[in-house]
């Protein structure tokens, strides 16, 4: 007996030498039928019978709670957490269950151990849902510091005896007798034996139930036992009731902190409907402080996935932890990005951008903040430092320049369908006929002329020698030389009146002198198609606080119109020779006021090896044509926690593998992906981003000033280039002399 006892004390500090923690999250109105078959499943850990005798095979549950809420934990030896996760799987699909890095292991200022009055009636387990509320019920309120946990050491019993009653007839002779007795044991009365059947009905485990408390005095920790004590009540039956048994406290809480399963005897004998009460699983219709539902279904990835090269997050599905990531090739079918502020979206375009950069790609990122641009600073490589470029309208002192009218004497028809594209998105409400007519002529005119800006169209509209002398080079009779001919033919109050909705929507602009000098320089250092053939890093930050909001979409449109002017020129390269490039744009819908079709956009840009990642935080900030383009055209999507209403949308796009209750349990950095994967799209998979690789020195400021001296240009002289293609000139109307002298 002594060598069993020391052989079954060594297989236990065994069992507890390599536990693993999983945290579990609920879904609302869990039945206790599911966690009864749960633990039906859990009780195949059993030993083979021929080493039931030593052997020590079982798992922990605890329920823990603290000022911030309450947990649920299993712990379970790693060899064993296949066999577990199946058996919980099966039984309850809708439980998120993911390793818990984080957990901290139980200590108590005082701790009891539970014992029953008798380990041959059942509990009351007639109402689950009601034992289970009060045992949560009982761990909350918690002041600052303190913490209550209840916790049970559980071991699948052994097969129990059939139960014989002193009502039949029994077996006749001595040696049947003595047999009977063997395999059903004493006969009971009826009564006796009715419990006992009831108890044993079912898979059985014996037991070790304790509960802790952390409390500043030893008085308050026992008020904080007496109110658990107090809820298990709710178990009671005639004839059985829970008591504290009589141990040091001290040996309690041991045992408490180090998960131990006692060695020689279990005080408790529990069937899987007890059971599945006193786990304290939030049953039915449970809503109490501190208890947080609905948490995400874990789904595994598919082998489709691949592991990188881009790597978008790690899979959180137990035993399949892995990345999860994106071929180049898949990459350019886009990628779309959904989740509120906080969720986590900007740590993880930060590391894809990093990884972009290691691996030599190209790369534009728009950034309504700033502190996604000051993220990736501190990551450039090393190697990589030359190739930043970042064009900041709030940089007064050398602003780096954007010119859509540069070059585009050679397509001047596409110049100008982007710019007056941009600006009818930006005054949808307020825009019209005559205004797209007046702004497109304009820019026509000024677009067949080497050194001209978006600054010079009120120039040519209220400057009649500068306006004559640039039509006097148009050469189309058709269309731009009868629209100068009527205006020429206007009277100045006329003029005035046509112009005016034009002027007041670039004066938002102009009158704002730090953009003024950004889309004013005839000649920029910048040639964006030339970044984008060598491959260069842009960092856009269009601080909305600084520059204002209809500033910065502006500027942030500008960026993507050039971006996409020179990808369309890509298709004069062979499709192999064409470089790739990643543009990134957070709150994209700011951005994208481009005249043509955004599906068309996308459906075009992979093929000429440009690849966009859009992030935005709900359904609701994109029209309808631009939400329904993204959905369709986007092939790789990564969903953070979502709103009600974009839960049931999105919940379509991954039906039948999640609902609308998955996404919105998910928690910060968890995220659902659904990437594409060769020909098709790969079923859902659930994982958490990763954070940012550490910055890799002191150098931002060193790449920032680089990119300021290399591309930027000094404030007075492109002040005073600007100045010296409009002075001298006085507007032949009201407006105009408004104009210039704002």
């Amino acid at each position: 007996m002594a060598g069993i006892v020391a052989l079954r004390a060594r297989e236990e500090a065994r069992w507890r030498r390599d536990l693993a923690v999983f945290a579990l999250r609920f879904p609302r109105g869990m039945e206790p039928m599911a966690v009864t078959a749960m633990l039906t499943g859990l009780s195949g850990l059993a030993a083979p019978w021929w080493r039931r005798a030593w052997a020590v095979r079982g798992v922990v549950i605890e329920v823990s709670a603290t000022a911030a809420g309450i947990a649920h934990h299993l712990l379970v030896p790693r060899v064993d957490t296949a066999v577990v996760l199946s058996a919980i799987r099966a039984a309850l699909p809708d439980v998120a269950v993911t390793e818990d890095p984080a957990y901290k292991t139980p200590t108590a200022t005082a701790a009891v151990s539970l014992g029953l009055s008798t380990l041959r009636r059942p509990l009351d387990t007639s109402r689950p849902e009601v034992v289970s509320t009060a045992l949560l019920a009982s761990l909350q309120p918690l002041a600052a510091g303190e913490r209550l946990v209840m916790q049970w050491a559980l071991m699948p019993a052994r097969p129990t005896r059939p139960v014989a009653d002193s009502t039949g007839p029994g077996s006749a002779g001595f040696i049947g007798q003595v047999m009977e007795r063997l395999v059903s044991g004493p006969r009971l009365d009826a009564a006796a034996a009715k419990d006992l059947r009831a108890k044993q009905s079912g898979a059985m485990w014996v037991a070790a139930g304790r509960i802790g408390a952390t409390a500043r005095t030893q008085a308050r920790a026992g008020q904080l036992l007496g109110r658990v004590n107090a809820a298990m009540h709710t178990a009671h039956a005639p004839g059985v009731s829970f008591y504290r048994r009589r141990l040091g406290r001290g040996r309690v809480a041991a045992d408490l902190a180090a998960h131990r399963l006692p060695v020689v005897t279990f005080p408790l004998v529990l069937n899987v409907s007890e059971l599945a009460a006193l786990v304290a699983f939030p049953l039915g219709s449970v809503m109490l402080p501190g208890l947080r539902l609905g948490g995400t279904r874990q789904l595994a990835p598919s082998s489709d996935i691949p592991m990188g090269p881009r790597v978008l997050a790690r899979s959180t599905f137990p035993g399949a932890e892995r990345p999860l990531g994106l071929s180049v090739t898949d990459s350019l079918r886009h990628l779309h990005l959904i989740g509120p502020t906080g969720s986590g979206k900007s740590s993880l375009i930060t590391n894809l951008v990093t990884q972009d950069m290691k691996a030599g790609r190209g790369v534009v990122v728009l950034d309504p903040k700033g502190d996604l641009v000051a993220d990736v600073l501190d990551r450039v490589p090393e190697n990589r430092r030359d190739d930043v470029v970042i064009l900041d309208p709030a940089d007064e002192a050398r602003p780096v320049g954007l010119n859509l009218l540069s070059g585009s004497h050679r397509a001047p028809e596409l110049a100008a369908d982007q710019i007056v594209g941009i600006f009818h998105q930006l005054y949808k409400a307020f825009w019209g006929p005559r205004t797209d007519d007046i702004l497109r002529s304009a820019l026509l005119t000024l677009a067949a002329e080497p050194g001209m800006t978006l600054t010079e169209v009120p120039l040519i509209l209220t400057d009649a020698g500068f306006r004559r002398r640039l039509v006097a080079k148009v050469d189309d009779p058709v269309a731009l030389g009868p629209f100068w001919a009527a205006y020429e033919a206007m009277s100045d109050a006329e003029r005035a009146q046509a112009i005016g909705p034009v002027m007041n929507k670039l004066r938002a602009f102009l009158l704002r002198r730090r953009v003024r000098n950004v889309l004013g320089q005839a000649t920029p250092r910048l040639d964006l198609a030339d970044a984008l053939a060598r491959r260069r890093i842009v960092l856009v930050p269009l601080t909305k606080g600084v520059l204002g909001e209809e500033a910065a979409a502006l500027v942030g449109s500008l960026v993507v119109a050039r971006v996409w002017q020179a990808t369309l020129g890509r298709s004069a390269i062979a499709a192999e020779q064409r470089p790739t490039t990643f543009l990134y744009a957070d709150e994209f819908q700011d951005f994208i006021n481009m005249p043509q079709n955004f599906g068309d956009i996308l459906a075009q840009a992979r093929g000429l090896g440009l690849g966009m990642t859009l992030a935005h935080q709900h359904l609701g900030q994109l029209p309808n044509d631009l939400r329904e383009a993204v959905l369709a055209n986007a092939r790789s999507r990564v969903i953070f926690q979502t709103s009600a209403s974009d839960a049931g949308r999105l919940a379509k796009e991954l039906s039948p593998h999640l609902g609308a209750s998955d996404l919105q349990g998910l928690g910060a950095y968890e995220v659902v992906v659904s990437l594409s994967a060769g020909s098709r799209v790969a079923p859902p998979a659930t994982g958490a981003t990763l954070p940012p690789p550490p910055p890799t020195g002191q150098a931002a400021a060193l790449v920032r000033a680089a990119s300021r001296q290399r591309w930027g240009q000094d404030r007075e002289p492109v002040e005073a280039a600007i100045r010296a293609r409009h002075e001298g000139r006085r507007p032949a109307g009201r407006v105009g002399r408004r104009e210039v002298s704002e």
